[in-house]
């Protein structure tokens, strides 16, 4: 846990208002900023103090905690285009944790290809957002606490070049294979269960995963990078924003958790057979030098036709669908206990059982 009374007067300036960054509007993070600056020493860390004891007299759960500010941002206004994110820089992971990282995320190889097109990928996010009580811009933390993740690491290609400025999105989601463990030794706060992976000039970027016991959503964490030159780094940290951030991991793992939930559906999870196994080839050996390696994933191509005839549903009554998607949740409890209920399938198809096909691979080298 960090102390926050212990740190020098700035670094518990940007601490203290590191919590606070996403319900104020930009004027409003400077304002209060430079007010708590200008305190002088003695009576800022009798604030900070006083808060501490306050906090612990409440009992805040990272729950209330987000719920609040998502008030205090609903009461400033605060909106996509005056929120404090878009002005204060991304953050970066420390070297330290950024090359331990790395090294977690190089344990595993992708299994699979899921390749969509924009209107795919509407209908397979479509399974669960529809129904979705969680705030937009949300993605909900259920499969990691029930442990039911079908897919540990894949490779994600969405191509959006039908729209007039539409690119190609390729990236990689990898969970790490040990997460229910680390969910079960965390101690209370936010815990990395994996990342999300993607190129930027040809060059590797990542961002943790994270999930906090109680709270529902899912978060990413600061920006890591594997053998980046300096310069683009450099020109990275002046153009990313915390906003920058936020919306990269929505736009990753919005379709991810689709593709999770897609083959966790009774009849949906269809789409998923039969695909055709590719090879990949990568260079062996430092620097790319060495003998070529060979490995083979399984490419999946959804179509939106496909999920929506899948799922019982139709362009023209979505609506009327025989089965549909429960988030799982925390439940709170008067005597202050904390359960989660477990996700789950609701409607007249939910109790259809359709194995999936083994799922192991095999790497060639």
């Amino acid at each position: 846990m960090i102390d926050i009374l212990n740190m020098p007067r700035e670094q518990a300036v940007e601490e203290l208002m590191c919590g606070m960054r996403q319900g104020l509007t930009l004027e409003q993070y400077k304002g209060l900023k430079a007010a708590f600056l200008a305190m002088p020493d003695y009576d800022f860390y009798q604030l900070l103090a006083e808060a501490k004891v306050m906090a612990a007299q409440m009992n805040i759960t990272p729950k209330n905690y987000a719920d609040a500010l998502r008030k205090l941002g609903e009461a400033n206004g605060v909106n996509g285009e005056n929120a404090a994110v878009n002005a204060i820089p991304a953050d970066f992971l420390h070297p330290e944790h950024r090359e331990a990282l790395w090294k977690e995320i190089c344990r595993t190889k992708p299994s699979d290809r899921v390749c969509l097109k924009k209107a795919d990928d509407i209908a397979i996010c479509d399974l669960w957002q529809k129904g979705c009580s969680l705030p937009m811009g949300s993605i909900p933390s259920d499969l990691f606490f029930a442990g039911k993740i079908p897919l540990m690491d894949c490779e994600i290609v969405v191509d959006e070049t039908e729209d007039p400025d539409g690119l190609v999105c390729e990236y990689r989601i990898v969970i790490f294979p040990d997460y229910q463990d680390r969910i079960r030794e965390n101690d209370g706060g936010s815990v990395e269960v994996g990342a999300y992976v993607f190129k930027l000039k040809g060059y590797t970027f990542f961002n943790p995963i994270c999930v906090c016991e109680g709270l529902d959503v899912l978060m990413s964490g600061p920006f890591g990078y594997h053998d980046v030159p300096e310069g683009l780094i450099d020109l990275c940290k002046k153009e990313w924003t915390q906003a920058t951030a936020i919306r990269m991991g929505y736009q990753f793992l919005i379709t991810w958790y689709g593709i999770q939930v897609a083959l966790l559906h009774p009849t949906v999870k269809n789409v998923f057979r039969n695909p055709a196994t590719v090879p990949v080839y990568t260079s062996g050996g430092k620097k790319g030098r060495g003998r070529r390696v060979v490995r083979y994933v399984r490419k999946h191509v959804i179509n939106a036709d496909g999920v929506r005839a899948a799922s019982g549903t139709g362009r023209e009554y979505e609506r009327h669908t025989l089965v549909w998607y429960v988030i799982g949740h925390w439940r709170n409890y008067s005597s202050g206990k904390r359960v989660f209920i477990q996700p789950y399938w609701k409607g007249a198809l939910r109790d259809l059982k359709m194995s999936l096909d083994g799922r192991d691979r095999e790497i060639v080298r």
